[in-house]
């Protein structure tokens, strides 16, 4: 009777933790959270400047790149770098230190399962450019005045790009079903509340749009000047439609959003009882600048 027990016991226990492992397995399988977007970083080599690196006197170096696209689209993009160190004294000299690359796509890969119990999942991996300055000679600092500690400076980089993105649903009329937007990853992401109210033979349908802006990206209009503005568009059934600002302005073709917005659009549609279903597309052009400061110094008094 005792060896009975005990042997349930055992196989209890052995089923408990194969379906913890199993359990533990998958889940570490299905974490397929993803990135977005485009990120930069400095390319970490002995003749490249680096975050903290402290250059000696007339030190020459280059300043390198590497840049992510994590979009499952092309890029366009210019980089651009500058230092906070008068241009008397050499290194990044002027304001034209520009290159424009071309950024390939993002791509899914899948990716072959460690054991026979885990899925097999997609890998996101981004398209990636090493970008080099200067493409002529090298940097170097000369005739700083001598101080006992390293004279500080900061290394700035920015990356631009155009984006266009649109948003697309169907609206319903007349129903009380709440429309979902569909929408790829993107600096503005927008969401939409509807309300529908009978007007005689026809309805009105107002249209809330919420705009959120990505709080660690700056947006333009196209000519990379105007900023915390976006081209805008919104059509339903291929018309467009009016839209005001909560305060009751009327909304252009371009759209001020600095943080998050909210605007209604509204249309009257004429129609009978039963459903009509109306394409919507909201569309969106403006410019993204992403900028990172790298700081760095410069050792002065070992200069003769």
């Amino acid at each position: 009777m005792r060896k009975s027990l005990l042997k349930n016991i055992l196989l209890i226990m052995l089923l408990l933790t194969s379906l913890v492992f199993i359990s533990g397995q998958q889940g570490c399988e299905s974490n397929t959270a993803q990135k977005t977007g485009i990120d930069f970083s400095l390319i970490n080599r002995q003749d490249t400047l680096q975050a903290g690196k402290v250059l000696q006197a007339v030190e020459t170096f280059y300043i390198g790149i590497r840049v992510d696209n994590y979009d499952k689209k092309e890029r366009q993009i210019e980089v651009c770098i500058e230092d906070t160190v008068l241009d008397q004294y050499g290194g990044i000299v002027g304001s034209a230190n520009c290159q424009q690359e071309y950024l390939p796509a993002a791509e899914l890969i899948k990716r072959q399962a460690s054991n026979s119990f885990a899925s097999n999942k997609e890998e996101l991996v981004p398209g990636t450019k090493e970008i080099f300055f200067p493409q002529q000679g090298q940097y170097s600092y000369q005739n700083l005045p001598k101080m006992n500690q390293p004279f500080s400076s900061n290394l700035i980089i920015r990356v631009r790009y155009p984006e266009i993105t649109q948003a697309t649903t169907a609206i319903y009329v007349p129903d009380a079903t709440q429309p979902a937007l569909t929408q790829e990853p993107s600096q503005i992401m927008a969401s939409l509340q509807k309300s529908i109210y009978p007007q005689g033979d026809a309805y009105n349908v107002n249209l809330d749009l919420t705009f959120v802006k990505n709080p660690y990206s700056e947006i333009f209009l196209q000519d990379f000047v105007t900023g915390n503005k976006t081209y805008f568009d919104v059509k339903m059934a291929s018309q467009s439609l009016e839209c005001r600002t909560t305060n009751g302005l009327p909304v252009g073709n371009t759209l001020e959003i600095k943080n998050t917005k909210t605007i209604r659009c509204s249309k009257t549609v004429y129609q009978g009882a039963q459903r009509q279903d109306y394409d919507f597309v909201l569309t969106m052009i403006y410019g993204v600048v992403l900028q990172k400061e790298y700081s760095f110094s410069i050792n002065t008094a070992q200069e003769v």
